[in-house]
């Protein structure tokens, strides 16, 4: 075994950093470990792409190699030329079966290798540890208490190798609608691959069913997506545009009411606010020292909308009128559904999911098509 520092190699050259090559041979394995370590570097590609032909020769020479990166390797840029980490096929993590757990220590009963396994979910890191508690000259109370401490700190380092897009997921499928149980085609390849790469995700074959964190300890994972998530202060890639996109969409819709308000009753159109002008009022009141007494003294009372009442609005007056602008009110009731849990993500801060921004990006389009029709119709 041979390992490669990443670092080392930007000091001293690919040549220094690798055994000689007359050293290597069948058998051998080529580590190079932890390339990411360097990914905050202005030339991280090119060093990338001078890793390829170095490893080339490895591979020629008859060793095996193997990069070793907490990242999944689509988070790694491909350079023109392409890179050793290109190259690389991904490697699934395996479980530890009973067989092979009970290889490592003969004495081990069946049972207690049955609850070992139960309880690491097959991960190696725990089943090494799990089993080195058992035969631990330890009190039960404290073999459980160091088990705890340990599958926590496990979980929290397998948890901050997730980008926010990733934790984002997590967020929406095992924090707001508790699945950890789902078909494969529900979620994209490189979330796959993330996920299953931190060993928080195992995939069945058999069935195409992927399970989120093993089941004995689905209520730890859960608490340490929860601290991951409270520790995320920066906006992640992307997100400012989003929220441009949000501030068009909705701002889109205001306007497109308004118009048709105004053109539906003239100057009394704040009477057909009903009940939502007066929310808005109160809403106003609330948030800025506005200086309407009533409604009818306020210039923009769709401003104080929220977006879902919004929404309903535009669909009530496209029941009443036929079409907002265009838009019928079936469209309005399935933008409702759409937008309203994106845009309150962008509103309280919370990480976008991946899908957001062509979410976004496909409703302005719409939108931006039904009223260029609307306006060469009534032209």
């Amino acid at each position: 075994m041979h390992r490669v520092d990443w670092e080392a190699a930007v000091q001293h050259g690919w040549d220094h950093a690798f055994s000689p090559l007359a050293e290597l041979g069948q058998g051998d394995v080529v580590l190079l470990w932890h390339p990411e370590s360097i990914a905050h570097r202005r030339d991280f590609e090119e060093i990338l792409r001078q890793s390829r032909p170095k490893g080339q020769e490895v591979i020629a020479a008859g060793a095996r190699l193997m990069v070793v990166s907490a990242w999944p390797k689509l988070s790694f840029p491909e350079p023109d030329g392409s890179s050793i980490i290109t190259d690389c096929s991904r490697l699934r993590p395996t479980s530890i079966d009973v067989d092979l757990l009970r290889s490592m220590r003969s004495d081990l009963e069946p049972a207690s290798a049955e609850r070992i396994l139960w309880f690491s979910g097959g991960a190696v890191a725990l089943t090494e540890h799990y089993l080195e508690l058992e035969f631990a000259d330890l009190s039960g109370n404290e073999k459980r208490r160091q088990a705890k401490q340990f599958l926590r700190e496990v979980l929290l380092r397998a948890v901050d190798e997730l980008d926010p897009s990733t934790l984002a997921l997590l967020d929406h499928l095992v924090l707001e609608c508790d699945m950890m149980d789902l078909s494969e085609d529900d979620l994209a390849e490189h979330q796959i691959a993330a996920l299953e790469s931190a060993c928080l995700l195992r995939v069945n074959d058999l069935d195409g069913t992927v399970h989120l964190f093993a089941e004995p300890w689905r209520a730890e994972a859960k608490e340490r997506v929860a601290s991951a998530l409270r520790s995320v202060v920066a906006p992640p890639k992307d997100w400012e545009r989003l929220a441009r996109k949000i501030f068009t969409f909705e701002r889109t819709i205001r306007k497109m009411v308004m118009d048709t308000l105004r053109e539906v009753h003239g100057d009394d159109w704040r009477g057909a606010l009903g009940d939502r002008g007066t929310k808005a009022l109160s809403l106003a009141r609330n948030d800025t020292n506005v200086a309407a007494a009533s409604l009818d003294e306020m210039h923009t009372p769709l401003d104080w909308f929220l977006l879902e009442d919004l929404l309903d609005f535009a669909a009530e007056l496209a029941s009443t009128h036929g079409a907002v602008r265009g838009v019928r009110a079936g469209e309005w009731a399935r933008l409702k559904v759409q937008m309203v849990p994106i845009r309150n993500r962008i509103a309280h801060m919370r990480l976008p999911l991946e899908t957001d921004a062509s979410a976004v990006r496909s409703a302005l389009l719409n939108l931006d098509a039904r009223l260029r029709t609307f306006q060469r119709l009534t032209a």
